[in-house]
């Protein structure tokens, strides 16, 4: 009887924890990286951008995503690094996404950034994306 009173508890809490919410937690700054590693990062307007990512991926519209809408998303993005479309990523599609797609993943040891570097540079990246170049302030 003790065993039982034992492992019960421990069934019954393995089954809440599969009920429980995902928290996603992230710095303002930072992108939210997909699955197969897009950056989406938090516009202006204040959407999540893990929000704006599953809308995107989130083809059938029904609040999930199936094995063949992660695939769609994968090809789409992998059609993107794949700049001259022969189905491999050579090494300078690698360097363009390190450096110009996703700078703030650095998976190139040998090309590194702050990360205040790096969110400066994200929100550059952003502004010009959405041709909403922010001014010099003048110093009269």
């Amino acid at each position: 009887m003790p065993l039982t009173a034992l492992i019960v508890p421990i069934l019954m809490s393995a089954g809440m924890a599969e009920d429980a919410p995902i928290v996603v937690k992230a710095y303002p700054w930072a992108p939210f990286v997909s699955p197969m590693g897009e950056p989406f990062r938090p516009p202006s307007s204040g959407e999540a951008p893990i929000a704006r990512w599953f809308i995107q991926a989130d083809r059938y519209r029904d609040g999930k995503l199936t094995l063949d809408e992660m695939q769609a998303d994968a090809s789409r993005f992998f059609a993107r690094l794949d700049g001259n479309q022969d189905g491999q990523i050579d090494p300078d599609e690698r360097k363009t996404y390190e450096q110009e797609i996703a700078p703030e993943v650095q998976v190139n040891s040998d090309w590194r950034r702050t990360r205040s570097e790096a969110a400066l540079a994200a929100r550059k990246r952003q502004d010009d994306e959405a041709g909403d170049i922010p001014q010099k302030p003048s110093h009269d």
